[in-house]
């Protein structure tokens, strides 16, 4: 097996993963060849790489990856919502294991984030030359448009609460293409929202508003932005990217004022048929839990792992030590978020994105 570890995307390199990137199953936004050129604009201090295996000319990954340290892991957090990485969907057990030894020829441990349970069930085999762990990582709830897990009673409360939204002014509901400017339509929402409250405010953060407007530079004709107007005024809005016939959500807020009608559930429930008109059939809210997301999605929640591997000597066990107790304080956490421990919930957080 061939390993190739480049800082730049050749554009024979781009083609070919393009060319995979249509044909096999597994595609989506994360790991699409836009993504590295996202990552190496809105991050350029993270020493972004991209690695293609190849195998008997038979391309088997695209992975865009970053190194830390002498370690490696997908590129892309806190922003990644799905692997960076593409497999061919016929990667054997073998060629997999292959693939992860000449990685770590070179890096003392390798994490692979947010991986779908088809692949990191697969792969999570223990090897001679390696330790492996798998930890659960997130939820990712999704629902087909045509039919989203919305009973009819809750079909009549968000009917009601959009007759009492129209009560007190026109309503609109809007599906546009996002462009740079939109940015300060949503910073606004997001400023008067409760996720300034909750601590999960980003859009006024320099990081991620470089990161967004990188991403629709890269994904300009793929980016959407719904907008629930109040007389001709936005109170709350939901940003995607398109990708085969699905949405991907990456950014949703309203204003709190608001609250008492569900303004995002409103929304959302009120854009399907927009949709719909535009060839979506199926809405991905990308990681995460919320109420909102349960009454659409139901049990359409897709678990989604972390898989790592540590060399074994000294650096891969105290690399090893270091992560499980990173799991052990976010099982903690999770825990006492569960109990209502809503404190807890920006510290866990943070200890996500660093896992």
């Amino acid at each position: 097996m061939k390993i190739e570890i480049l800082r730049e995307l050749k554009p024979e390199v781009e083609k070919c993963w393009l060319e995979k990137w249509n044909a096999w199953p597994t595609g989506h936004v994360f790991n699409h060849p836009r993504w590295f050129r996202v990552i190496q604009e809105a991050l350029p201090h993270r020493g972004s790489l991209l690695i293609r295996a190849v195998s008997k000319n038979r391309d088997l990954v695209f992975m865009a990856a970053e190194q830390i340290e002498r370690g490696l892991q997908l590129a892309g957090a806190p922003y990644l919502d799905k692997a960076s990485i593409l497999c061919d969907p016929e990667l054997s057990p073998d060629e997999w294991h292959q693939f992860v030894l000449a990685l770590l020829e070179r890096f003392d441990w390798l994490c692979f984030q947010e991986l779908s349970p088809t692949i990191s069930q697969a792969a999570d085999i223990e090897l001679k030359r390696a330790w492996a762990a798998r930890k659960y990582s997130s939820a990712n709830p999704w629902f087909f448009i045509d039919s989203p897990s919305v009973s009819p009673k809750q079909r009549h409360e968000l009917r009601r609460f959009t007759r009492l939204l129209e009560k007190q002014a026109p309503v609109e509901f809007v599906l546009k293409k996002l462009a740079p400017d939109d940015l300060e339509i949503m910073t606004a929402i997001e400023r008067g929202s409760t996720k300034v409250d909750r601590r999960k405010a980003v859009l006024d953060n320099d990081d991620f508003r470089a990161w967004i407007r990188a991403f629709i530079k890269h994904f300009n004709e793929n980016c959407w932005l719904s907008l629930l107007l109040l007389n001709g005024e936005p109170i709350a809005h939901y940003a995607g990217v398109a990708y085969k016939s699905r949405l991907l959500g990456f950014h949703m807020a309203f204003l709190k004022e608001y609250a008492r009608f569900s303004p995002g559930s409103v929304l959302v429930f009120n854009i399907l048929p927009l949709l719909r008109v535009h060839g979506f059939k199926e809405f991905d809210y990308g990681r995460g839990h919320s109420v909102m997301k349960r009454r659409f999605a139901g049990d359409n929640n897709m678990a989604q792992w972390n898989l790592y591997y540590f060399k074994k000597d000294w650096r891969g066990i105290a690399k090893r030590v270091r992560t499980e107790i990173t799991w052990g304080l976010i099982g903690v956490g999770r825990l006492l978020r569960t109990v209502g421990g809503r404190r807890i919930t920006p510290i866990l957080d943070r200890l996500a994105v660093r896992r």
